[in-house]
């Protein structure tokens, strides 16, 4: 589910809650907030819920890797062969 997040990115939502994070990086609730509380992944908070922008996520999940993002997803060309 995270390699979809990372290249299918725009068509999750803009802000996601935290047990959606948790589905997408495949961990507990409780990992979630210990990432939020340790500054790992950025939120906003709304009427007392934390949101995780998709943008954030994403920085995060870059974080972690060790390889960088243009070489995780090379530019695929088209169906005649140019970029």
């Amino acid at each position: 589910m995270i390699m979809d997040f990372l290249q299918h990115t725009e068509d999750y939502a803009e802000h996601l809650r935290v047990y959606e994070v948790s589905e997408i990086l495949d961990m507990c609730n409780a990992t979630v907030y210990r990432l939020i509380r340790n500054g790992k992944i950025g939120t906003v908070m709304l009427r007392r819920r934390y949101y995780v922008s998709r943008d954030s996520l994403a920085a995060y999940l870059y974080s972690q890797c060790n390889v960088p993002p243009e070489q995780m997803f090379p530019p695929q060309s088209d169906k005649d062969g140019e970029k």
